[in-house]
């Protein structure tokens, strides 16, 4: 990323509401609206020629004499009046969005994270209104049934006594657990969603492949993919009356919350959130539905009810969506080795305190080796014929099932029977290590092993590299149960990227495409809804949890130490180090020192002789990628908080953090840019982008207990360090103060540092003196950097809180901080620093005396201020936060710390 020296910073980007800066090196910019010239419909087959002649009337998309569909006819038509030029602008346009929203999957096979290859084609795939019915109702009757055998299994087993499935394909699946026969299942049924992987053969026949109706992943990125195609390329929209996908949240949280008889149940999202793709998918679900996201350990059982740790102590949970593995929810029941779940968990279940969806141990429904049964566990609970065929697929637990598939390798799919074997081996790094390890299971372990014949999908054009390119295209569809069944219009579409000759039919990475399904009649009519009765719309009022809390507060702290140090060092590199003589470094370096204290470099007080070059101490604090007290690293930390609470943050603020530590850490090395003088360009960078946030963050997160803990730590960061700067910095003007120099640089750049010049020139009209610029920083209320000011926007954001909060034991931290308050309000300067000492005509040696003193005076009253804010930052961790979030770690500074 290029940083230019003479970079300018214009006032004119705008961004998610929110005016931001704007530098000359390249950020992501929104692509331009093009007039669209009319043209005849045999002009629009020019995006396709290159394909040649018949290959696109062998897509899914081709009708008769090759021309397309009738009701894709529209679509074409307005693709055609796009240049190869156009569509290239609008796909990185959609690939610019991923990025900025940190949209990423990672390869079942490759248990890795492929940021680069997750791409969001142009072009969507359109399934015909008609064709998309019957799927729609073999989707519904696949779940239905699905949901009947895992309540079966765990019940009654009436299926495995009349010997409709083979007793040890159950018993002998590892997602199989004796601990949850018996648990009490909801009247709606054991499954509430779930999802079916589909694959279209070249002759339009439909197929399962796979199920997924323990934890189904996918359904967030089908939401957003229709939300960045609207964005980068909104005329496509009018040529078809799409049906909306975005009403598959509010759905799923309906259907939760009728699976408890209570009329508003506390409902959560347990996640582990251990990988980047994982976390997208269930914060953007998360966010949709209105829910919390939690962490196992955000949750804890006290008798026989399962809590949630808020900043207002324990709430009561009725229902957890769960989205981690069965054997992960409790390890006392499921006694897993290394398991962070919730212990006891189980046990609520059984009492009946609170419902988990999907039901435990529902992952027997996901093994492949039932797949061939499929169409007799429909006809055994629902009486009907299956309406979706099932992929032929071969369980190598059987002899001669293993024979034929050794046999046939070549035209094959080796797959293991659940999704979290494919994860087993953090070895697994190619499609290559990915067979031989698949064949290596074959061998030792058959019985975990299925066998599934190439299936000859059909293929969809796909833009890339400028042109359209043909691939196999494959759906996944998600359903939801209970009361109000429906399946999402559409669902996610999967495409490989580029020609792979190991290609998984289950494999999400690679290529996207937004899926159409074009509005019917009766699609048109709107659901009834009826009204949420007004006592009940009163009482939703649910506390945030308290690392939720904890995470919002340090991303305040980080981004306004890193504000903090930015600003003062651009100050300090207009002043310059290199054309100073030693005086005026020794004038200075007291300040430089101030600066690298109040940013954890605690050892820069050991140097009394300033060194002749600093460039290094400079980019140490600027860019350096080990300190953990940098300016990079703040922002880093701020942003592994936010990641952690994507969920609750809003999409506009994440991109700006998220896009602002991205361009950080793509700077050039240190040594470059100490070469080429530009820190203080990096600086003032951040200085704009930190602005930028806090404004993201006032105008789109609502003013709610989580911003007053953002706003609560921004100004407790501030107020430590604006006191450890006066420590260090009034500290030396008092030891070296000279009565035959009146104008006292120090002073005058130390106001400047703290952006408070103008309010001291504003107030005294005077030259800088220690009392009134001490009074100016201490007690000035109206002054943003001063103590004073800190400690009353912080009073205030604590305030808030306790609208709600009445306990006495809430009050500890507000009562801490008054008391501060009134401490510096009752101040006086004029004693810590008497005009008489510095009398010019006293004695050298009394002279000396009267300093000394009040050094002691004023060390001992500002390390007396610190120990409060100490004390006040404590006081606020055991108020709210119940646990220490790993996220939230704060590197070395002289202010209050966190557990390291």
């Amino acid at each position: 990323m290029p940083w230019s020296k003479n970079t300018r910073f214009k006032r004119s980007f705008v961004k998610g509401g929110v005016v931001r800066a704007a530098p000359r090196f390249p950020f992501p910019q929104h692509v331009s609206c093009f007039k669209l010239r009319p043209m005849a419909f045999h002009e629009s087959a020019r995006a396709f020629a290159h394909l040649g002649p018949g290959v696109l009337a062998q897509t899914e998309m081709g009708g008769p004499g090759g021309l397309p569909l009738s009701h894709l006819r529209p679509l074409w038509d307005l693709l055609g009046r796009f240049s190869p030029g156009d569509l290239r602008e609008r796909q990185a346009r959609l690939q610019s969005l991923s990025n900025e929203l940190g949209i990423h999957f990672r390869r079942s096979d490759l248990r890795q994270s492929d940021e680069t290859n997750w791409q969001l084609d142009i072009l969507p795939r359109v399934i015909d209104p008609a064709e998309w019915a019957a799927l729609e109702a073999g989707i519904l009757q696949r779940g239905r049934a699905f949901s009947l055998f895992v309540a079966d299994i765990y019940g009654q087993q009436a299926i495995l006594r009349e010997r409709v499935l083979p007793h040890s394909l159950i018993f002998d699946d590892p997602t199989f657990f004796w601990e949850c026969l018996g648990l009490p299942q909801p009247r709606q049924g054991a499954i509430v969603t779930g999802a079916v992987d589909l694959a279209r053969d070249r002759q339009g026949r439909w197929f399962v492949t796979q199920n997924h109706f323990s934890t189904p992943v996918g359904a967030s990125f089908a939401i957003q993919h229709r939300r960045m195609l609207t964005q980068a390329f909104p005329e496509i929209f009018q040529t078809l009356d799409i049906r909306p996908v975005s009403p598959f949240s509010t759905g799923l949280v309906e259907a939760l919350s009728s699976l408890s008889p209570r009329p508003n149940p506390r409902i959560v999202m347990l996640a582990r959130g251990d990988s980047p793709d994982a976390w997208f998918e269930e914060s953007f679900l998360a966010r949709r539905m209105g829910v919390a996201m939690v962490k196992p350990a955000d949750l804890l059982v006290r008798g026989d009810r399962v809590f949630l740790k808020t900043i207002a102590g324990l709430e009561k949970i009725d229902i957890i969506y769960r989205r981690i593995s069965s054997a992960s929810l409790d390890p006392i029941a499921f006694g897993t080795p290394g398991a962070q779940g919730i212990p006891g968990l189980l046990n609520c279940v059984r009492a009946g305190s609170v419902i988990i969806a999907n039901a435990p141990g529902s992952g027997i429904a996901d093994n492949k080796a039932l797949l061939p049964y499929s169409d007799a566990i429909i006809r055994y609970y629902l009486n009907e014929e299956p309406l979706l065929e099932t992929a032929a697929t071969y369980h190598c637990a059987d002899r001669d099932q293993r024979e034929f598939v050794r046999d046939h390798l070549d035209t094959i799919l080796l797959k293991p029977i659940h999704r979290d074997l494919e994860l087993a081996d953090a070895s697994v790094s190619s499609p290559e290590a990915y067979t031989a390890r698949m064949l290596r299971l074959l061998d030792e372990q058959p019985e975990l092993v299925v066998g599934q014949p190439y299936i000859d999908a059909s293929v969809l054009p796909r833009f890339e590299d400028g042109r359209f390119l043909t691939r196999p295209a494959y759906l996944r569809a998600f359903v939801l149960l209970g009361d109000s069944p429906n399946v999402m219009p559409g669902g996610l579409t999967r495409q490989a990227a580029a020609e792979d000759p190991h290609l998984r039919i289950a494999d999400l990475a690679g290529g996207a495409k937004d899926t159409w399904i074009p509005a019917s009649p009766a699609s048109r009519r709107a659901p009834r809804r009826t009204a949420l009765p007004a006592a009940e719309a009163a009482s939703r009022t649910f506390r945030i949890g308290s690392r939720v809390a904890e995470s919002l507060y340090w991303i305040g702290r980080y981004c306004e130490r890193a504000e903090h140090t930015a600003r003062m060092i651009r100050v300090m590199e207009e002043v310059g180090w290199a054309q100073l003589d030693r005086r005026q470094r020794l004038n200075i370096w007291p300040l430089w020192q101030a600066i690298a204290t109040a940013t954890g470099q605690e050892d820069v007080l050991a140097i009394g002789e300033p060194p002749a070059d600093i460039s290094d101490l400079t980019a140490k604090l600027v860019i350096d990628n080990v300190d953990p007290a940098s300016l990079l690293s703040c922002i880093r930390f701020a942003r592994a908080n936010a990641g952690d609470i994507r969920e609750f943050i809003t999409p506009e603020v994440w991109i700006v953090l998220n896009r602002f530590a991205s361009v950080l850490e793509k700077s050039p090395p240190q040594g470059r840019l100490i070469r080429t003088g530009q820190i203080a360009d990096v600086c003032q960078y951040c200085i704009d982008e930190i602005a930028c946030l806090h404004g993201t963050i006032t105008r789109t997160m609502p003013h709610d207990d989580g911003f007053q803990f953002w706003r609560a730590g921004m100004m407790i960061e501030r107020a430590i360090s604006t006191v450890t700067l006066l420590d260090i910095a009034l500290t030396s003007a008092i030891t070296h103060s000279d009565p035959s120099t009146p104008l006292d640089p120090d002073l005058t750049l130390l106001l400047r540092l703290l952006g408070s010049l103008d309010a001291y020139q504003r107030e005294y009209r005077a030259r800088t003196h220690l009392a009134p610029v001490a009074e100016l920083l201490l007690k000035s209320e109206e002054t943003p950097s001063s103590l004073a000011f800190s400690c009353a926007e912080a009073s205030a954001a604590l305030r808030h809180l306790l609208k709600t909060l009445r306990a006495p034991r809430y009050r500890r931290p507000l009562v801490q901080l008054e008391q501060l308050r009134l401490h510096v309000r009752h101040l006086r300067t004029a004693t810590l620093f008497p005009a008489p000492a510095l009398e010019a005509d006293h004695a050298p040696s009394l002279r000396a005396q009267n300093l000394e003193k009040m050094r002691r005076r004023f060390q001992k009253e500002i390390h007396h201020i610190t120990a409060r804010l100490t004390t006040l930052h404590e006081l606020i961790e055991d108020t709210f936060f119940s646990h220490q979030n790993p996220a939230a770690t704060a590197p070395k500074s002289p202010g209050p710390k966190t557990k390291e």
